[in-house]
């Protein structure tokens, strides 16, 4: 698995894009194949790199696999993330995110206990999908609070970092102030975290 990661960067990083995204489907196959191996990733920020970059190209369009990829990418990065903290870290971990909301909403519904039984469109399934998408934005707010760096250096950082200060501003998180908020995306993220380490990294289970 290092081997095809190392490849895929050194492709991504010379611009051969049909050369990478070939790779990057050859990464999945093996992490399908033998996914307990995800724990033997040697250097977790070019693995997210790779993630992140797989799902912005959208290399692979089918909804569930896109939500596999996004789980895989988020734990290993979160787990580095505690071992070995750095902004670059938490970027990536954006990152996957962003080009995966919509699908990486059902996995962390299920992962915070918010998920139910009901109909999506019922009133108990849009508010499962409302508290998750909270929770996305208080995770979002630990990453990019904590780590200015980002949302000063990085222009679509800076954006995001406005319109969650709009969102405090207004209240949207039930009166909570923006040290609350960041506290709250910490908790959650440790949530997710646990969730997904049982899940990914202990059970072998990616679907």
């Amino acid at each position: 698995m290092n081997t095809i990661i190392n490849a895929a960067l050194n492709y991504i990083e010379t611009e051969q894009i049909p050369q990478a995204k070939q790779k990057m489907i050859e990464l999945y196959n093996s992490i399908k194949h033998s996914p307990l191996d995800l724990n033997k990733i040697e250097k977790p920020d070019d693995f997210a790199s790779i993630i992140a970059t797989m799902l912005q190209l959208k290399v692979i369009n089918d909804d569930d696999i896109i939500e596999q990829i996004a789980s895989i990418g988020y734990v290993v990065i979160s787990k580095a993330i505690i071992s070995n903290p750095a902004p670059n870290k938490n970027m990536f971990r954006l990152l996957i995110i962003h080009f995966a909301r919509e699908q990486f909403n059902y996995t962390l519904s299920t992962a915070l206990g918010f998920s139910t039984a009901s109909n999506f469109f019922s009133p108990t399934g849009q508010m499962a999908g409302n508290r998750t998408a909270n929770a996305m934005y208080e995770m979002e707010a630990y990453d990019l609070f904590t780590n200015p760096i980002l949302y000063q250096k990085i222009p679509m950082f800076a954006e995001a970092k406005n319109e969650l200060d709009d969102l405090i501003r207004r209240d949207h998180f039930y009166n909570k102030n923006e040290t609350q908020v960041i506290e709250e995306g910490k908790e959650l993220h440790k949530k997710a975290l646990d969730y997904l380490t049982e899940k990914i990294l202990i059970r072998g289970d990616i679907d």
